[in-house]
């Protein structure tokens, strides 16, 4: 291939190239956002089944669970007391409302946190020793809106580790 062949196929390129970012400005352009919780992290976003997002997050001691109202107005509610570090892993709203998953900063315990009839319950899912370390849980809700928790269990000296699977009934 010629020198002018190559400039002509690197034009083409960058032409395009500039369309496709110009587009992207174009289309980006109705995007917005709202703060939620000032000096916060992490947070997790979930939608109700009207549409309606709440988010959950930790502040120093609480998990926090903020839904929103209106456009940059957003009702918050402490829902459980979790270990000062620790972090929300997964967050869902099913049939029963919120669910949440949290765990704490040493990487040893899971908490799942959910809203019953009268007020909310935390459920200590998994909690290891020294030894031991929690991957990162998913959670699903199964349609009535039960958690069902994976998580991994690592052996830190013989380097093996365990997919575990927990269903979290009515009862907790």
């Amino acid at each position: 291939m010629t020198l002018a062949a190559n400039a002509g196929t690197i034009g083409h390129m960058l032409r395009s190239a500039a369309l496709v970012a110009a587009i992207a400005l174009v289309t980006a352009g109705g995007a917005s956002a709202e703060a939620v919780a000032r000096g916060t992290g992490f947070g997790l976003l979930a939608l109700d089944a009207n549409g309606t997002p709440s988010v959950a997050y930790v502040h120093g001691d609480a998990l926090v669970l903020a839904t929103r109202k209106k456009a940059n107005d957003w009702a918050r509610a402490e829902v459980a007391s979790v270990p000062v570090g620790s972090s929300v892993m997964a967050f869902e709203i099913g049939a029963q409302g919120p669910v949440m998953l949290a765990g704490s900063a040493d990487a040893r315990k899971i908490f799942l946190v959910r809203r019953r009839s009268v007020g909310w319950q935390t459920v200590l899912v998994a909690g290891v020793s020294a030894r031991y370390r929690l991957g990162w849980p998913g959670l699903a809700l199964d349609p009535k809106g039960l958690p069902v928790v994976s998580y991994t269990r690592w052996d830190g000296p013989t380097l093996k580790s365990r997919l575990l699977l927990d269903r979290i009934d009515q009862k907790g």
